[in-house]
């Protein structure tokens, strides 16, 4: 089976609060893949834009952190990430700058 292109985009930000913590976002879209029909360069994407049955619907993830400068050396993060299939991550970080 043929599939289309997918696009995927993305914005990020990141926000000092002060001297000692930051906050930072980020959004991502991926689309599905689409079967295409017929043969040549010329395929055309199904009319009803079905995703392919090997592919993942559309997926959007959304992140939200903090990062404290404990020190000059030391930074501590934790963030939260969700998408549009109700899964969570909660990632943490120790960053030492040597």
């Amino acid at each position: 089976m043929r599939v289309g292109n997918t696009y995927s985009f993305a914005a990020a930000m990141e926000y000092r609060l002060n001297d000692r913590v930051d906050v930072f976002g980020e959004a991502l879209y991926a689309s599905a893949s689409k079967p295409r029909v017929g043969g040549g360069d010329n395929n055309q994407a199904i009319s009803n834009g079905a995703p392919a049955e090997q592919s993942v619907e559309d997926g959007m993830v959304g992140t939200f952190g903090v990062r404290c400068h404990l020190s000059a050396q030391v930074e501590l993060s934790a963030s939260l990430s969700c998408d549009n299939s109700n899964a969570t991550l909660l990632r943490s970080g120790l960053q030492i700058r040597f």
